[in-house]
């Protein structure tokens, strides 16, 4: 077990720092795919509670007078109008 040639060493150098490279590139995608896709998350809607808007009103003016007790002469004048 002697000591290593100098051509030996300098391509096991050459061998590591390449592959450390291609880790360090391997490692940067991957971080960057983990950030990327975690910004996109969202919350489920079966979470979120349904936003709906009810309204009601009271057409008034379906009433013949305009009123529910209107008297027979303003009955008789909204329906001639």
């Amino acid at each position: 077990m002697g000591r290593k040639s100098k051509f030996a060493r300098h391509h096991q150098s050459a061998l590591l720092s390449g592959l450390m490279a291609k880790l360090r590139w391997i490692v940067l995608v991957v971080l960057l795919a983990i950030s990327g896709n975690s910004g996109a998350q969202t919350t489920s809607p079966s979470v979120a509670p349904p936003q709906t808007v009810r309204v009601a009103f009271w057409n008034i003016q379906w009433f013949p007078g305009r009123h529910p007790n209107a008297s027979v002469a303003s009955e008789r004048s909204q329906i001639a109008s």
